[in-house]
């Protein structure tokens, strides 16, 4: 009666048992996971799980980086509406000083 029978056992009588299992697993800071504890009909069942978590978190990262480059390209837009205003104001006084020089040469 080794690791995997009490296991099973438990198991019978705690249907949870195995998100317990993951549960020490994922511990934090737990360095000392016990392979004989884990019976072999959970490793390709946990090692999914760690997959999923994996591949989620890389999800997780693309989006945020989505995100980031979004508001990038929001910032820019502002930056080249602003410089555009800037041109069409330069555009402008450039053009009330030439109606002001024309119209003090007139009458000088």
């Amino acid at each position: 009666m080794g690791g995997s029978h009490d296991f099973q056992q438990m198991q019978s009588v705690r249907s949870d048992s195995r998100d317990i299992v993951l549960a020490q697993i994922l511990e934090p800071d737990g360095n000392d996971v016990d392979p004989v504890s884990i019976g072999r009909e959970f490793a390709a069942g946990i090692e999914q799980c760690l997959l999923d978590l994996v591949i989620g978190c890389e999800l997780d990262v693309e989006i945020q980086i989505a995100e980031k480059r979004l508001r990038i390209l929001g910032i820019r837009k502002q930056i080249a509406e602003t410089e555009l205003e800037i041109l069409e104001l330069q555009h402008s006084l450039k053009e009330q000083l030439r109606e002001e020089n024309h119209v003090k040469a007139m009458r000088a």
